[in-house]
């Protein structure tokens, strides 16, 4: 699973064969990039993430998003309905507003990891292999396509993928 750099907001940098994203530049908003892949319609899928820095505030959210969601927007994985977001500052779960979702924290070097079953049409979450519990339930079915996101707000705010499996096959980069 790799960043796809035609699929990223201003201020975000791509790095290390696609598995880096960062903020290179002050934005004055929410920056989204989504992953390089075809989309998923159906299937289970997990992917985890690891905080190399979360910056001053820790202001990332992590997610999936659907072919809807406008990657040329300042927004984020869960501010409206075509996305559904973790927010790393509060650990607060968002898909058009949001609820308290867990009382953990995030803080550099802890590695988020995320399971869409679009069987069960669940989103849960995990921290450092533990889970935080399913966030969202009912996703729904259809033609419609859904991805891995990172949402960043400041500078300084970084992260690399580091672990994919989907159904079928599974490239762990470890």
């Amino acid at each position: 699973l790799k960043f796809d750099p035609g699929a990223c907001g201003v201020g975000l940098f791509i790095s290390d064969e696609n598995t880096h994203l960062r903020t290179n530049i002050n934005t004055t908003g929410w920056r989204t990039c989504r992953t390089l892949n075809s989309g998923w319609t159906e299937g289970i899928h997990y992917w985890s993430m690891r905080i190399v820095d979360r910056g001053p505030n820790g202001h990332i959210m992590t997610g999936v998003v659907n072919d809807q969601f406008d990657m040329g927007q300042a927004t984020y994985p869960g501010e409206n309905t075509n996305g559904y977001g973790l927010y790393l500052h509060n650990m607060n779960k968002y898909n058009g507003g949001g609820a308290a979702f867990s009382s953990d924290s995030a803080s550099n070097g802890d590695v988020i990891g995320t399971l869409l079953d679009l069987e069960a049409r669940t989103v849960t979450y995990f921290k450092n292999g533990r889970i935080l519990g399913t966030a969202f339930g009912m996703i729904p079915q259809g033609k419609q396509k859904y991805y891995p996101a990172v949402g960043m707000y400041e500078l300084g705010n970084w992260v690399s993928v580091i672990r994919t499996i989907n159904g079928k096959d599974s490239n762990n980069v470890q």
